[in-house]
């Protein structure tokens, strides 16, 4: 087997989530299935770095996945990005180690808010910002956004699974 790692960049408005749904369409699934089809029908599990909600956007996620063969990553990466649907773009794969796991290689998280202050609302930006057309404190902002600024430890609010 050999493990693959991809950075992956998706518009998540028509998902519900990264991970696996019984009866929503999930990014995880449409990966799998276009690497199950890479794979002549043999099924491939997809494991990724973290997992986002319902109508959430990702650039740059890292995923990981183990395929029965080894194959050029370039020719991979075109494979997977033109037959995967059109809301996910496959930006690179390359070959990792055999005890690489994306959840636990991940160095860091970067979330973005966007709020759109128009009169009247953008409908071209419904799915991407949040419409707030009243005025806003920004000094306040401003020392509210110093309490978030750096690094922080957030060990305590992760799942631990068991040894």
């Amino acid at each position: 087997m050999t493990r693959y790692k991809a950075t992956i960049s998706y518009d998540g408005f028509a998902f519900a989530g990264f991970q696996r749904q019984p009866h929503a369409r999930s990014v995880q699934e449409e990966i799998e299935k276009t690497l199950t089809r890479l794979n002549k029908g043999q099924a491939i599990a997809v494991h990724g770095a973290g997992r986002t909600d319902s109508g959430v956007h990702a650039l740059e996620q890292v995923i990981h996945f183990d395929l029965p063969y080894q194959m050029d990553e370039e020719k991979l990466r075109f494979a997977l990005d033109t037959q995967s649907p059109e809301d996910i773009d496959v930006i690179s794969i390359e070959i990792v180690a055999d005890d690489f796991h994306c959840r636990y290689a991940k160095h860091s998280k970067t979330y973005e808010f966007i709020v759109d202050r128009g009169r009247p609302k953008n409908p071209m930006r419904r799915h991407y910002a949040t419409h707030f057309p009243y005025p806003l404190d920004v000094e306040r902002m401003q020392e509210a956004v110093k309490k978030l600024e750096g690094t922080h430890d957030f060990t305590g609010l992760q799942h631990l699974e068991p040894v």
